[in-house]
């Protein structure tokens, strides 16, 4: 598909440079002896010469102009226009190659220095280094040596997430062995045994201005005002760029963070040693630093090793703080994790209380006393508190906690969170809100390891991996002798996996679920998948819901407005969805057919009974992988509908300066067709793009959609506008680090505008307000939809502000899903719901949008199950028919097939319904309904034939072996389960 080929690209080759050193000192001695500087034109000439007398090679001028382009390129010659006696520019020896010349430089330190000259100094290509450093670091983790280039290529592919040109690594092999740091054998390459593979990563990696200036904002804070705002701009630009496979604009953002971190002296490149010289500023800073390390040592005693990763900002604010309360406070929120000194400063002399000016919203003084009484359908003590993001439910959480402290002697409490931030949130509310003391608590994760027994405390909170990793926690109540225990599970939807899931299993007596997903369905109308019954089973059903309606009602999240934004499909596009739709159904058919009584039996919805299927078969039928591929190719074909990248277009220029939103995708190679679509990967030196490197590329859609070409390039000059200042939110970063500078960005007033997300942001993350939310590209899931909800609708200190959210979908397609389990203006109340069509004429990239209607789905209802208390067999049947099958052959006999035999059935009431079934059809199918009820169809109604009991205690007579003659049943071919 065309999105998983949009990956990071590595630097594109360097073939010109020649691949012996005797050839270097040929061009370069031959260079140096002529008596004006020429040309490139003039050069090619004498250069072919010299290189057909000294190695006996002729070459082309094309390939002669690729020698001398990439040497200039490279540092080994300079090119300027003051080297000779005109404007002209004009070539002449590069420093560092005329020191080795003359005998001052060795050829390795030569082809460093140049290298560092020209690529970083002067910004001509400083992404060679890069590939250096990953192919040098590939041979050392990853290959076995001797190693070929075909071999590292496929492992920076594999490993690296590397995408290629059609020339590969070409050219940088060997400048590895120019400088020392691979050896040639027999057209492989390996280390060579004097060479330390670390100590020439670090000097491979010392060039790297990017990387320089990623250390230096995760040393010193995102928000400093040093480096510039337009500096950070620049450097986020030139990341999400790269990392979404853009090449050919990168300069443009490199360019303005390398012009603010060298002197100018440096950026000439001109100075015999060729060293990346900062600017006063950023050795200001780092004076500023040791200053204040000192003095926050000597007035609040906090250890120096605590402040050596904060920025000379955090510094200032924990300096300035004026008591060791407000310090721990300020070193707490500078991100220096959190030790039991920084939590003592928090707690008051109150145990186990609430501050005196501390009230609790109505809702969750009602919440707490709904969990100690229970429900007509939980027990006190146990269950799930639904509640909308925002609202506090964590607040309620400590009230519980403090009440049901209060009410058991010797019990303990375990808060169980999915993060480590969240963790730390738990940690510090609990200490600054609830005054639990210091010595009651403890905590388990992030190198912590705390226990109930051991350490003798009342309340852990602890990451859900350490929790069930070797059964920690269990182990832990275990020690302590199983006591009283209350088990708070935060966003505890995190928890329905096979092994996460073992945490809610551990001894517990009360139990406290939390999440943000409410709905307005009552008990008695909801429908839980699997998951949530097996939730409910272990922590107890729903006890207290708060809605976004009732939110609004409260007044504690503001007002908010809803866009659907319907578009059709090209109709390209439409063709290929209805034939991939109609090779589903033709799946299913040959899938029920074959495995029908299997389904039945198993647990789980469909595609779960097909993948224990397809996992657990030795030979699973074709149908069933058929189905998961097919059904993967229509939902990449909605996903990438060319519509969506014209409507998010439209979306994004209509955001107000000062305004920010928020963008949504399923998948982060969806988010990278927001920043360099685009690009032409595979492209060659002379822009030419074979039929095998573009296979798939997205540029071969615009052949077929031409528009989509312009909506591309307008998706690109947005991006490099400079009032336009986007960030990514994704799990897929090299580094983590890009996620903390994203969200610190977006939430300064004053800095960036747009976050490009991959589907909702993670729980425990402090999301800023948004204005407006626009999810792309989603998979239907309702949790994630009321999730996206909550992280928009933080308004801060302006109430009035409404927020929106569009939501696009295409129309006709498995998109509408979304509207089939829920009436979103049923379930989210005062919310302004509103429906837009994006209306177009020749194409669906060109359009308008305007008021449009809800689709028109059909929802599914669960067919009502009738008390068969006064039906007889043979009467009318309105309740649900599919199950399990049985047959009835053509003597009236009921039986299952046994591989290609026959199974007869001889309890008394299956052969009853068989008798029916013969008088009315003279044999068919019965079904046997999850309420034991069995059916079977004629042509004008269903028909009731009685109860049995699970098909799992049929009695049967002796199966018979090998094929049967009888031909198959009306309903076997064709199948009567259709009410």
């Amino acid at each position: 598909m065309v999105d998983e080929l949009l990956v990071r690209r590595f630097p594109p080759p360097i073939p010109g440079l020649p691949n012996e050193q005797g050839r270097y000192e040929t061009i370069l001695t031959t260079l140096a002896k002529q008596p004006t500087p020429p040309t490139r034109a003039e050069f090619i000439q004498p250069c072919q010469v010299a290189i057909e007398r000294d190695h006996d090679d002729t070459l082309s001028d094309s390939w002669t102009r690729h020698i001398i382009s990439d040497l200039a390129r490279s540092g080994f010659i300079r090119e300027a226009d003051e080297v000779g006696p005109d404007d002209a520019e004009r070539l002449a020896v590069g420093i560092d190659s005329q020191r080795w010349l003359a005998g001052e430089l060795s050829f390795a330190n030569c082809v460093y220095n140049a290298l560092k000259r020209s690529w970083v100094l002067r910004a001509e290509y400083p992404e060679g280094f890069e590939a250096l450093e990953r192919i040098f670091h590939a041979i050392t983790y990853e290959c076995e040596q001797p190693a070929s280039s075909r071999k590292i290529k496929t492992t920076l592919e594999t490993e690296y997430g590397y995408q290629f040109s059609q020339q590969g690594l070409r050219g940088y092999p060997e400048l590895l062995c120019h400088l020392g740091y691979l050896e040639d054998v027999d057209g492989k390459y390996q280390i060579p045994t004097d060479v330390d593979p670390e100590q020439a990563l670090t000097r491979l990696r010392q060039p790297d201005l990017f990387r320089k200036y990623e250390n230096y904002l995760k040393r010193e804070g995102a928000l400093g005002d040093h480096p510039p705002k337009r500096a950070k701009q620049a450097l986020m630009k030139y990341y999400m760029y790269r990392e979404s496979g853009g090449w050919s604009k990168r300069k443009q953002w490199y360019r303005q963070f390398h012009r603010h971190y060298l002197k100018p002296s440096a950026r000439d490149g001109d100075n015999v040693e060729p060293n990346l010289q900062r600017k006063d500023e950023f050795r200001d800073v780092e004076t500023k630093r040791r200053g204040l390390r000192t003095k926050i040592n000597s007035r609040y005693d906090i250890v120096e090793s605590r402040l050596r990763g904060l920025s000379a900002d955090d510094l200032q604010r924990i300096h300035d703080a004026g008591d060791p309360k407000t310090a721990r406070q300020e070193l707490v929120k500078s991100g220096s994790g959190l030790t039991r000194a920084d939590l003592t400063q928090f707690v008051g002399d109150r145990s186990y209380e609430f501050s005196n000016d501390f009230a609790l919203y109505d809702w969750q003084a009602e919440a707490a006393n709904t969990w100690f009484t229970g429900t007509d359908h939980t027990a006190p003590q146990e269950g799930i508190a639904e509640v909308v993001t925002g609202a506090g439910k964590t607040v309620m959480a400590l009230e519980v906690i403090r009440r049901w402290l209060d009410e058991t002697d010797d019990g303990v409490v375990t808060i169980v969170v999915p993060t480590k931030v969240l963790m730390y949130q738990w940690l510090t509310e609990l200490t600054q809100k609830l005054n639990v003391p210091i010595e009651d608590l403890g905590w388990a994760g992030d190198g912590h390891r705390d226990s109930f027994a051991d350490d003798d405390i009342t309340v852990l909170v602890t990451i859900v991996n350490t929790a069930v990793k070797n059964d920690y926690l269990a182990s832990c109540l275990e020690a302590a002798g199983t006591p009283s225990h209350l088990l708070v599970a935060d966003e505890c939807h995190n928890y329905t996996g096979d092994v996460h899931s073992n945490v809610l299993g551990y001894h517990h007596t009360a139990t406290l679920g939390l999440s943000a997903t409410p709905t307005e369905k009552p008990h008695s109308e909801r429908d839980p998948s699997d998951d949530e019954a097996n939730l409910f089973n272990r922590l107890g059903e729903p006890f207290y819901t708060l809605t976004y309606s009732e939110a609004i009602e409260r007044k504690l999240i503001p007002s908010f407005k809803i866009n659907y934004v319907g578009f059709d499909l090209a109709p390209t596009e439409r063709q290929k969805y209805d034939s991939l739709s109609r090779e589903i159904t033709d799946a299913l058919t040959e899938i029920r057919t074959r495995y029908a009584n299997r389904l039945y039996q198993l647990n789980g919805n469909l595609h779960q009974k097909l993948h224990t299927i397809l996992n657990s078969d030795e030979s699973p039928h074709p149908a069933v992988g058929q189905f998961f591929t097919l059904t993967r190719q229509r939902r990449n074909l909605v996903q990438n509908a060319v519509a969506r990248q014209a409507i998010t277009l439209r979306l994004l220029e209509e955001i107000d300066p000062g305004e920010k939103a928020i963008v949504f995708q399923e998948r982060i190679e969806q988010l990278k067709q927001l920043i360099a679509p685009y690009e032409r990967l595979g492209q060659t030196r002379e822009r030419e793009v074979s039929q095998e490197s573009a296979s798939g590329y997205r540029s071969q859609l615009y052949d077929e959609f031409p528009e989509l070409k312009e909506v591309d390039k307008a998706i690109e000059d947005l991006f490099a506008q400079p009032d336009y200042w986007p960030v990514m939110y994704h799990s897929g970063h090299r580094r983590e680090v890009w996620n903390e500078f994203a969200m610190e960005w977006f939430r300064a007033d004053d800095h960036a505008n747009v976050m490009l997300s991959v589907k909702a942001l993670i729980e425990g993350v402090d999301v800023p307000d948004a204005d407006t939310g626009i999810i792309r590209v989603s998979s239907g899931s309702v949790r994630q939809r009321i999730q996206t909800l909550g992280r928009i609708l933080r308004t801060g200190d302006n109430p009035d502000r409404q927020s929106e959210l569009y939501v696009l979908y295409a129309r006709d397609t498995v998109d509408e899903n979304i509207f089939r389990e829920y009436d979103w203006e049923e379930q989210l109340g005062n919310a302004d719901v509103e429906h837009l069509h994006w209306e177009v004429e020749d194409s669906v990239l060109e359009g308008e949008l305007v008021d449009g209607e809800r689709p028109d789905v059909q929802t599914y209802t669960k067919p009502s199950v009738p008390d068969v208390t006064d039906l007889e067999p043979g009467d009318s049947y309105e309740g649900p028919t599919h199950g399990y099958k049985i047959s009835v052959d053509a003597e009236g006999r009921p039986f299952e097939r046994i591989g290609s035999g026959r199974s007869f059935i001889t309890n008394e009431e299956v052969t009853a319904a068989a008798d029916i079934v013969y008088r009315l059809k003279g044999g068919g199918t019965i079904h046997i309904n999850e309420h034991g009820h069995m059916t079977t169809q004629t042509d004008e109604e269903t028909v009731y034939l009685g109860q049995t009991e699970d098909p799992e205690s049929f009695d049967h007579e002796e199966p018979t072996n090998g094929s049967t003659d009888d031909p198959p049943e009306f309903d076997d071919l064709f199948g009567d389960d259709t009410v």
